[in-house]
């Protein structure tokens, strides 16, 4: 997976979601692809100038990368931090939340361990429900008379 292939999975189903819908997602390298990238000392020189006077920049010759990179830092804004998707989502009325990147809360195992405990709650779940079949089966009327009707609107509710 990288941020284009993501990207254009990503836009596709966009519209599929409904109008305000949250979407959570990790900080996978894929999901956080900025929307303008940012010069490093391991970018070329030339490629370091055009970012700047791409920005408005003037440039003094002759310059190293350093002296480049600490110009960089000097007009580094909130507004180059900004990942594609995250804008993209937002110019649909959609809003990104980003998981923390390492939640020491929760270990991979204490994790695991909420999982299972999710899995057992949901078979007590499916028991209670089979045991309010059962006990309807046996005893029709009586289970009737306890049975409440939720409906759209308290008016239609027992």
């Amino acid at each position: 997976m990288n941020g284009s292939t993501f990207f254009e999975w990503f836009a596709r189903i966009l519209p599929l979601l409904k109008e305000n819908a949250v979407i959570v997602i990790t900080n996978a390298t894929y999901h956080s692809v900025k929307k303008d990238r940012i010069p490093v000392m391991s970018w070329k020189k030339q490629e370091i100038i055009n970012w700047l006077e791409s920005k408005g920049e003037n440039i003094t010759y002759p310059t190293t990368n350093g002296a480049l990179l600490s110009q960089v830092r000097t007009i580094h804004t909130d507004d180059h931090e900004k990942y594609v998707i995250d804008e993209y989502a937002k110019d649909n009325n959609k809003t990104i939340l980003r998981l923390p990147p390492y939640h020491c809360e929760l270990t991979p195992e204490m994790w695991t361990n909420f999982v299972v405990h999710v899995i057992n709650e949901e078979e007590k779940f499916w028991k209670i429900d089979n045991i309010t079949d059962d006990f309807m089966d046996k005893e029709p009327e009586e289970g009737a008379r306890h049975i409440l009707t939720i409906g759209d609107t308290s008016s239609d509710s027992d």
